[in-house]
């Protein structure tokens, strides 16, 4: 097993997501009329996802979320599918689909960074409805306190 968990999505929940048979599909190991589902290769492409995710999201959201947004579980399977579907180099119209949807992740991620899509950081089911118009920035110290000085 691997020493780090995934963060935004375990491999509990992708299985389920997935369903077993294609979860079977994407990282199954052993004889064919045996195969039992290779968890650590899961776990590996969901930490891979969690590093996707981070990239772009925490910029905007430095802290951890007390309760992981759903959209980004979404994004997590999406981008942990596509790379196991990739990895085993099938070409179906499944792949096709599954490309379109991790497309479509990257996509939400970069909403996010850039402030497009907001999300619950909170855990108070509260959107920051400004969290797009937030501005921040660094200035000088003004040079006018010296400039003035005695004469006020």
């Amino acid at each position: 097993m691997s020493e780090r968990e995934p963060v935004y999505l375990d491999v509990d929940a992708f299985i389920a997501r997935l369903g077993e048979e294609e979860a079977l599909q994407l990282a199954g190991t052993g004889l064919r009329d045996h195969l039992v589902i290779d968890r650590d290769r899961m776990v590996a492409q969901l930490i891979h996802a969690d590093g996707v995710i981070d990239g772009y999201v925490r910029a905007r959201y430095p802290r951890r979320f007390a309760i992981i947004p759903d959209v980004l579980k979404g994004i997590a399977h999406d981008i942990a599918r596509y790379r196991l579907r990739t990895a085993g180099g099938q070409q179906s119209a499944m792949s096709e689909i599954v490309k379109q949807q991790n497309d479509e992740a990257l996509k939400l991620l970069r909403d996010i960074a850039d402030g497009r899509l907001a999300l619950d950081s909170n855990d108070d089911g509260a959107v920051d409805a400004n969290a797009a118009n937030k501005v921040h920035g660094v200035t000088h110290p003004s040079r006018m306190d010296d400039t003035l000085e005695g004469w006020l």
